[in-house]
């Protein structure tokens, strides 16, 4: 009985050396030393908050097999030093914790010289509970916290990485914001030789590559490619903004490609790492972080429109106006950059995830996502282009995209804030239902002060729309599933609506601007498709109410089996 008892207790050790350190090499074993370090030097300054979790349970079986054991001392004030330290630092090991806890556990009863009370194996079997593996039948399985995901919610580095990605969207996504500045001063000034059309087609093919790229950039962001994707995107997108301003009036081709396929693929690469990065970071104010980060993209649009306006209607002109715009949005790339953190990822599940095209409530999200963008952006396009052919003074007419813009950073962060209160897909469809009922007001918005309310109005349902488009995907990501990649797909078939959505509704306006054609285009475009989602939120609430009765039902077969 005691040889037994004695083969657990080394049994257990074993496993726990195992775990805490896989191989002996030095460099390795450093390492992670260090990291213990450095934690606990941020503990010691309240950078980080004490948690109950696994490491805590199983504390106290450490120190009393050290008790009678002297050759376990030094491992065991090693856990105590380094292990908390190590459990924040790497994700890996939540997936692998329950094997050795549980390797320790089986000494209970195991007369050491001081005996394991029944509470502390309490504490490590709720423990152990808590972190899993996924094919434990009490797992929980609706929610990533589950795989041990860490947040820093409310901490520096969470709100730094906010900021930092805001001012990476602000002046990539900001610019297609304000491409009716581009389309104006192209179709009056600069390619006057060119229908609206073949202008939109610019502003067209940038979209289509910020989203169509998204995939990409997916791809890179759960591979931990997250700064190289931004520092590339970043790059390549301001030399091409350097390279717009060296094209010469009436040369479509080079500004198509300069405008349209070089800083849209730049956009494309770094959008997704810069939203994704976001969500790792907060858990209860997910959907208001995210919102706050696409905020950027009106808040760039509303700064960016004022700033070209005046530079390139200005003493400047367009081709020192482009590069002042550049120069700026150089500078803030590298400031963002330097104030994302890096967070790391949570371990895959063994058991393989579920297969997205069987998911219909995000087919039928993605499907209004490409519908509702035919005719989504075609007052942002063509607004300005409005007012002037309506008579409206040009001091009014130039600020109307900033105007339409200041709105829309209120539609991204408000409705955000109330969808992590009231439900994502719930505001979601709210807000995109009555985005598409305002666009037909932009027939009646002929005079100053139909403008201004049009674009109030239709900016904040816009801006909610396109900002609760990803955190509502996230929402519907299963744990375990790559997000990025899912995201990426997700913003693919909007990508090729913003591709011909423009060039239709410019053709449908046709040379001699008939208004009233494209504007219920547009607007029809983008409120039909919302059946989808009113059928997608009752199938996402009926699917909620199986879950949580499928969690009761397992919690009561627990208990039972416990008793």
């Amino acid at each position: 009985m005691a040889q037994r008892k004695r083969q657990a207790a080394n049994a257990g050790v074993k496993a726990a050396l195992r775990f805490y350190f896989p191989t002996f090499a030095p460099a390795r074993l450093f390492r992670r030393l260090c990291a213990g370090v450095y934690v606990l030097a941020a503990d010691s300054w309240g950078k980080w908050k004490s948690s109950v979790d696994i490491v805590s349970a199983t504390q106290c079986v450490w120190s009393r097999m050290a008790s009678d054991n002297p050759g376990l001392r030094w491992i065991a004030s090693v856990r105590d030093s380094f292990g908390e330290g190590m459990q924040r630092v790497s994700f890996r090991r939540d997936a692998r914790v329950p094997r050795a806890v549980n390797m320790l556990a089986n000494i209970k009863g195991a007369d050491m010289g001081a005996s394991i009370e029944k509470q502390d194996f309490d504490a490590v079997s709720v423990a152990a509970s808590h972190a899993s593996e996924p094919d434990t039948m009490c797992t929980s399985r609706s929610s990533h916290d589950s795989l041990g995901e860490d947040y820093p919610e409310g901490r520096w580095r969470a709100w730094s990485t906010v900021l930092g990605a805001w001012l990476i969207l602000s002046c990539s996504v900001g610019m297609t914001s304000a491409f009716g500045v581009f389309q104006d001063y192209y179709t009056t000034t600069w390619l006057n030789d060119r229908s609206a059309s073949a202008i939109s087609w610019i502003g067209g093919v940038q979209i289509f590559l910020e989203l169509i790229l998204g995939p990409i950039g997916g791809k890179l962001f759960d591979l931990g490619y997250i700064r190289t994707a931004n520092i590339s995107g970043c790059l390549l997108f301001t030399i091409s903004f350097f390279l717009l301003s060296l094209t010469k009036p009436h040369q479509y081709i080079q500004i198509l490609l300069a405008q349209g396929v070089g800083m849209g693929a730049g956009i494309g690469i770094l959008y997704i790492p810069a939203q994704a990065v976001v969500s790792h970071h907060f858990r209860s104010k997910r959907a208001l972080a995210m919102g706050l980060v696409d905020s950027g993209a009106s808040i760039g649009g509303i700064f960016l429109s004022i700033l070209l306006n005046y530079l390139i209607h200005g003493n400047v002109g367009f081709v020192w106006g482009i590069r002042i715009a550049a120069f700026v949005s150089l500078s803030l790339f590298i400031i963002g950059n330097l104030l994302i953190h890096i967070p790391a990822m949570p371990p895959r599940p063994a058991s393989p995830p579920p297969t997205t095209l069987t998911d219909s409530v995000y087919i039928l999200t993605v499907m209004w996502g490409f519908v509702a963008s035919l005719g989504m952006y075609f007052p942002a396009f063509y607004v300005q282009l409005f007012a002037r052919r309506h008579g409206i003074a040009e001091s009014l007419a130039f600020y109307s995209v900033a105007i339409m813009n200041g709105a829309s950073v209120l539609g991204r962060v408000v409705p955000s804030y109330l969808a992590d209160k009231w439900g994502k897909m719930e505001v979601f469809v709210a807000c995109a239902t009555f985005g598409g009922l305002v666009g037909f007001a932009m027939l009646g918005c002929a005079t100053p002060a139909g403008l201004v309310l049009f674009v109030l109005v239709y900016g904040f349902f816009f801006g909610a729309s396109v900002a609760l488009y990803l955190p509502v995907i996230d929402a519907l990501t299963p744990a375990g599933m790559d997000k990025g990649k899912r995201m990426g797909m997700a913003v693919v078939p909007v990508g090729v609506a913003c591709l011909v959505g423009p060039p239709i509704s410019g053709a449908i306006l046709g040379s001699t601007y008939t208004w009233w054609k494209g504007v219920t285009f547009a607007s029809l475009t983008d409120t039909i498709p919302c059946i989808f989602l009113v059928v997608a939120l009752y199938i996402h609430r009926r699917n909620k109410n199986r879950s949580a009765d499928k969690e009761k039902t397992d919690a009561l077969e627990c208990k039972r089996e416990d008793v």
